[in-house]
Parts: C-alpha cells; sequence; structure tokens
C-alpha cells in the first residue's frame, strides 16, 4: 500500500491521535483506521472516528526521522536527524556553490 493515502488527526472530542484514510461523508470528517499497511482497510475493524478537520495531515509518501516510518505534512522534524539519516541512506547531497555561495540540496526518493 502506498503511504500517500494515509492521513492523521485529532479526534473530535479528544485530544487522541488517529491515522488512516480521510473520509468525508454528510459534511463531517473522518478517520478510517487502517490496521494492516499492507493490505489497507479490514472491514472486521469498522469504527470511523469524527476528527478536527483543522488537525489533518497527510502522509508525503517521505521517511526520515527514526520516531516513525513516515512524514506526515505539518509534523514538526529535528532537521538535523533528518538530513543526517537521509545522507546516510544516500537520499541527501549537499552541494555549496561557490559562485553564489550557498548551499544546495538534492534529494533522491
Amino acid at each position: 500500500m502506498n503511504n500517500r493515502y494515509l492521513y492523521k488527526a485529532k479526534k473530535i472530542y479528544k485530544e487522541e491521535w488517529v491515522e488512516g484514510f480521510y473520509v468525508l461523508c454528510r459534511g463531517h470528517h473522518y478517520i478510517l483506521p487502517v490496521y494492516d499497511l499492507d493490505h489497507g482497510f479490514d472491514e472486521r475493524y469498522s469504527e470511523w472516528f469524527e476528527i478536527e478537520p483543522s488537525t489533518l495531515c497527510q502522509c508525503t509518501g517521505m521517511c526520515g526521522d527514526k520516531s516513525s516510518a513516515y512524514i506526515l505534512d505539518g509534523k514538526e522534524l529535528n532537521a538535523d536527524e533528518l538530513i543526517m539519516e537521509l545522507a546516510e541512506r544516500g537520499k541527501i547531497f549537499l552541494n555549496f556553490d561557490r559562485d553564489i555561495s550557498k548551499f544546495g540540496v538534492e534529494v533522491t526518493l
């Protein structure tokens, strides 16, 4: 399953985060939990959690920091850890352009 279809948001009546598929149904916003990333939604777990739409984050499709397998938009990251981990994996290259005296970053996914 492709992680870019995953979302994360806070439940509407709790400060608890939930991850899964985003569903907009009859003017209400829900997350349909994913219990198995390899196979997607499992109908045996048919809970729909109503969420606060302002907290909705979509998976970027990127992997990075050590605390999670994927990065969601709006997530605060430790840039030093992220850059070092991506560099170790050969996914990021830092270049210095002497003509404009700036560093450039090339990321491969």
